[in-house]
Protein backbone atom coordinates (compact mmCIF):
# COMPACT_ATOMS: atom_id res chain seq x y z
CA UNK A 1 0.00 0.00 0.00
CA UNK A 2 2.57 2.00 1.13
CA UNK A 3 4.14 2.11 -2.44
CA UNK A 4 0.70 3.13 -4.20
CA UNK A 5 0.63 6.57 -1.43
CA UNK A 6 4.27 6.98 -1.63
CA UNK A 7 3.51 8.22 -5.43
CA UNK A 8 2.61 12.47 -5.17
CA UNK A 9 0.40 11.58 -8.12
CA UNK A 10 -1.95 8.69 -5.96
CA UNK A 11 -1.25 10.62 -2.79
CA UNK A 12 -3.03 13.63 -4.28
CA UNK A 13 -5.64 11.31 -5.76
CA UNK A 14 -6.24 9.64 -2.51
CA UNK A 15 -6.84 12.86 -0.93
CA UNK A 16 -9.12 14.54 -3.23
CA UNK A 17 -11.30 10.52 -3.37
CA UNK A 18 -11.04 10.95 -0.01
CA UNK A 19 -12.77 14.38 0.52
CA UNK A 20 -15.50 13.76 -1.91
CA UNK A 21 -16.05 10.65 0.08
CA UNK A 22 -16.20 12.02 3.15
CA UNK A 23 -18.76 14.65 1.63
CA UNK A 24 -20.83 12.34 0.17
CA UNK A 25 -21.28 9.77 3.23
CA UNK A 26 -22.17 13.30 5.11
CA UNK A 27 -24.63 13.79 2.47
CA UNK A 28 -26.27 10.46 2.42
CA UNK A 29 -28.47 11.02 5.43
CA UNK A 30 -29.01 14.48 4.76
CA UNK A 31 -30.78 13.46 1.60
CA UNK A 32 -32.86 10.54 2.38
CA UNK A 33 -33.98 11.64 6.02
CA UNK A 34 -36.65 14.18 4.73
CA UNK A 35 -36.38 17.62 6.57
CA UNK A 36 -33.29 17.11 7.43
CA UNK A 37 -30.40 19.63 6.66
CA UNK A 38 -26.48 19.77 6.77
CA UNK A 39 -26.73 22.16 9.36
CA UNK A 40 -28.67 19.70 11.51
CA UNK A 41 -27.12 16.86 10.17
CA UNK A 42 -23.79 18.43 11.75
CA UNK A 43 -25.33 19.18 14.89
CA UNK A 44 -26.57 15.42 15.31
CA UNK A 45 -23.56 13.66 14.47
CA UNK A 46 -21.01 13.45 17.51
CA UNK A 47 -17.26 12.42 17.70
CA UNK A 48 -17.62 8.65 17.35
CA UNK A 49 -19.75 9.73 13.97
CA UNK A 50 -17.29 11.87 12.83
CA UNK A 51 -14.13 9.27 13.41
CA UNK A 52 -16.15 6.45 11.69
CA UNK A 53 -16.97 8.97 8.35
CA UNK A 54 -13.60 9.80 8.13
CA UNK A 55 -12.12 6.11 8.74
CA UNK A 56 -14.59 4.48 6.19
CA UNK A 57 -13.93 6.96 3.65
CA UNK A 58 -10.50 7.00 4.14
CA UNK A 59 -10.68 3.43 3.72
CA UNK A 60 -12.67 3.54 0.58
CA UNK A 61 -10.68 6.06 -0.79
CA UNK A 62 -7.42 3.65 -0.69
CA UNK A 63 -9.18 0.87 -2.21
CA UNK A 64 -10.48 3.29 -5.46
CA UNK A 65 -6.78 4.00 -6.30
CA UNK A 66 -5.40 0.70 -5.50
CA UNK A 67 -8.17 -0.46 -7.92
CA UNK A 68 -7.13 2.60 -10.10
CA UNK A 69 -3.27 1.78 -9.78
CA UNK A 70 -3.93 -1.77 -10.69
CA UNK A 71 -6.21 -1.09 -14.12
CA UNK A 72 -3.40 0.94 -14.83
CA UNK A 73 -0.80 -1.89 -14.18
CA UNK A 74 -2.38 -4.41 -16.52
CA UNK A 75 -2.99 -3.23 -20.03
CA UNK A 76 -4.28 -6.17 -21.87
CA UNK A 77 -7.61 -6.64 -22.45
CA UNK A 78 -8.77 -9.66 -21.63
CA UNK A 79 -7.04 -9.08 -18.42
CA UNK A 80 -9.06 -6.04 -18.09
CA UNK A 81 -12.50 -7.10 -18.15
CA UNK A 82 -11.35 -9.64 -15.10
CA UNK A 83 -9.58 -6.34 -13.69
CA UNK A 84 -13.06 -5.00 -13.80
CA UNK A 85 -14.96 -7.26 -12.05
CA UNK A 86 -12.73 -7.79 -9.34
CA UNK A 87 -11.95 -3.81 -8.97
CA UNK A 88 -15.84 -2.88 -8.93
CA UNK A 89 -16.33 -6.20 -6.53
CA UNK A 90 -14.12 -4.05 -3.86
CA UNK A 91 -15.61 -0.79 -4.31
CA UNK A 92 -18.67 -2.15 -3.98
CA UNK A 93 -17.95 -3.62 -0.49
CA UNK A 94 -16.22 -0.34 0.67
CA UNK A 95 -19.62 1.60 -0.36
CA UNK A 96 -21.93 -1.22 0.84
CA UNK A 97 -20.20 -1.08 4.52
CA UNK A 98 -20.29 2.79 4.39
CA UNK A 99 -23.70 2.80 3.94
CA UNK A 100 -24.13 0.14 6.56
CA UNK A 101 -21.78 2.28 8.62
CA UNK A 102 -24.57 4.39 8.79
CA UNK A 103 -25.99 2.66 11.61
CA UNK A 104 -23.74 5.31 13.99
CA UNK A 105 -26.53 7.59 13.56
CA UNK A 106 -29.81 6.02 14.33
CA UNK A 107 -32.19 8.54 12.37
CA UNK A 108 -30.40 7.30 9.81
CA UNK A 109 -30.72 3.93 10.12
CA UNK A 110 -34.44 4.37 9.93
CA UNK A 111 -34.53 6.24 7.10
CA UNK A 112 -32.26 4.32 5.41
CA UNK A 113 -33.39 0.59 5.79
CA UNK A 114 -37.17 0.94 6.98
CA UNK A 115 -38.03 -0.99 4.11
CA UNK A 116 -36.68 -3.78 5.87
CA UNK A 117 -38.90 -3.38 9.00
CA UNK A 118 -39.54 -2.49 12.52
CA UNK A 119 -37.49 -5.31 13.60
CA UNK A 120 -34.39 -4.89 11.36
CA UNK A 121 -34.11 -1.12 12.44
CA UNK A 122 -34.30 -1.90 16.32
CA UNK A 123 -31.74 -4.80 15.62
CA UNK A 124 -29.37 -2.39 13.67
CA UNK A 125 -29.87 0.38 16.53
CA UNK A 126 -29.00 -2.25 19.30
CA UNK A 127 -26.20 -3.24 17.35
CA UNK A 128 -24.73 -0.14 15.68
CA UNK A 129 -21.18 -0.89 17.03
CA UNK A 130 -20.93 -4.38 15.80
CA UNK A 131 -22.62 -3.68 12.32
CA UNK A 132 -19.55 -0.26 12.41
CA UNK A 133 -16.96 -3.01 13.57
CA UNK A 134 -18.17 -5.24 10.92
CA UNK A 135 -18.05 -2.65 8.13
CA UNK A 136 -14.61 -1.61 9.02
CA UNK A 137 -13.70 -5.44 8.53
CA UNK A 138 -14.92 -5.63 5.67
CA UNK A 139 -13.19 -2.33 4.04
CA UNK A 140 -9.98 -3.88 5.48
CA UNK A 141 -10.67 -7.35 4.12
CA UNK A 142 -11.24 -5.57 0.49
CA UNK A 143 -8.16 -3.80 1.02
CA UNK A 144 -6.24 -6.58 2.01
CA UNK A 145 -7.03 -8.91 -1.37
CA UNK A 146 -6.99 -5.64 -3.57
CA UNK A 147 -3.46 -5.51 -2.49
CA UNK A 148 -2.71 -9.26 -2.73
CA UNK A 149 -3.54 -8.65 -6.27
CA UNK A 150 -1.64 -5.37 -7.07
CA UNK A 151 1.66 -7.35 -5.79
CA UNK A 152 0.58 -10.43 -7.81
CA UNK A 153 0.54 -12.29 -4.75
CA UNK A 154 -3.21 -13.80 -5.17
CA UNK A 155 -3.81 -16.99 -6.48
CA UNK A 156 -7.32 -16.84 -7.18
CA UNK A 157 -6.74 -13.48 -9.12
CA UNK A 158 -3.75 -14.47 -11.34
Amino acid sequence: MWAVIRDRNYTILLFIVWVVLFGLMFYLPVRAIPGNTATLQAVIFGFKDYLFLGIASFLSAVIIIIQVKIFRQRKSADVMAGNTALGSAGILSGIVSSVFGTATCSLCVGALFGFLGANSVIFLVNNKTYVVVGSLALLGLSISLSLKKLNNSCDICK
